[in-house]
């Protein structure tokens, strides 16, 4: 169900018919603050996200992602909710990478299940391990830390998965086998870089859950702009995959990226979601 709404709303946001804010995002001493508004269809409620990603509250105890959702009526535009973010965007993340993966992963090869090897060790990691392994219960997974075997987890990999937040890359280009589905949920911010540009002169193109967000705001997709290692053209919205405006990549690829920044419409759309269900009871 949850994965259900992911696609649909990007299939949304595509036709026109989902709305989506322009994103905040402001630095502070020890992370990055965000906030954004967001709606998942012309009848669904509108919702205000606002949280900080602050890597070094893994050492106080307390979580790296803290947010909070608003969310507000569709006709009267009263608060009717206020939604835990963190839990929110655990199950929406994963439920998008899913979307992704399925839709990118070359169709001479999407129906087997995937090896996959997951990069991080923190809610993210663990929220997209239980979510694969629930979609593909044969998959293949591996979950490593930044100190761990990196290149050997990725090289024997059909997908990676990023979850961390460095600002520097944790995967080079000549570590990914031909054809590596390669998914980075960290590169939410212009400082945020889980790959360089390598990976990305290899893939030839980059699908992001917005090109034009992405553009702006994701690390790699950013840097590789401003270098002209990357086409703006060349950054595709996976919603457009979706719905047929692009073609889903091929065997040919040497590397399929996806960038994942996290938009507003994606809580819109579990918002949506859960008010539905208290409506039926």
């Amino acid at each position: 169900m949850v994965t259900d709404s992911q696609r649909s709303v990007f299939e949304a946001y595509a036709r026109g018919e989902a709305a989506l804010a322009p994103r905040a995002l402001l630095d502070f001493r020890q992370g990055t603050a965000f906030s954004y508004l967001a709606r998942a269809s012309a009848e669904g409620p509108a919702v205000a996200k606002l949280g900080s990603v602050t890597p070094g509250n893994t050492q106080r105890g307390l979580p790296n992602v803290q947010a909070l959702i608003l969310v507000l009526h569709p006709e009267t535009g009263q608060l009717v909710a206020t939604i835990d973010g963190e839990s929110v965007t655990l199950m929406r993340t994963a439920a998008a990478t899913l979307v992704a993966v399925e839709a990118l992963r070359p169709a001479e090869g999407a129906s087997t299940p995937p090896r996959v090897a997951i990069v991080g060790t923190g809610l993210q990691a663990a929220a997209h391990q239980t979510a694969l392994l629930d979609h593909w219960p044969l998959a293949e997974v591996t979950a490593v830390g930044r100190g761990g075997s990196v290149a050997r987890a990725v090289s024997n990999a059909d997908v990676v998965i990023l979850c961390t937040t460095s600002r520097d890359p944790v995967i080079t280009a000549d570590w990914l086998a031909p054809g590596t589905t390669v998914v980075t949920i960290g590169s939410f911010a212009p400082d945020r870089s889980e790959f360089g540009s390598d990976v990305i002169r290899r893939a030839g193109r980059v699908f992001a859950d917005d090109a034009d967000t992405a553009s702006r705001q994701s690390g790699p997709v950013a840097a590789a702009l401003r270098e002209g290692a990357l086409q703006p053209d060349r950054v595709i919205s996976l919603g457009d995959v979706l719905i047929g405006r692009e073609e889903r990549p091929t065997t040919d690829d040497a590397l399929i990226v996806y960038t994942s920044v996290g938009l507003g419409i994606q809580d819109a759309a579990i918002a949506q979601l859960l008010l539905e269900e208290v409506d039926r009871g």
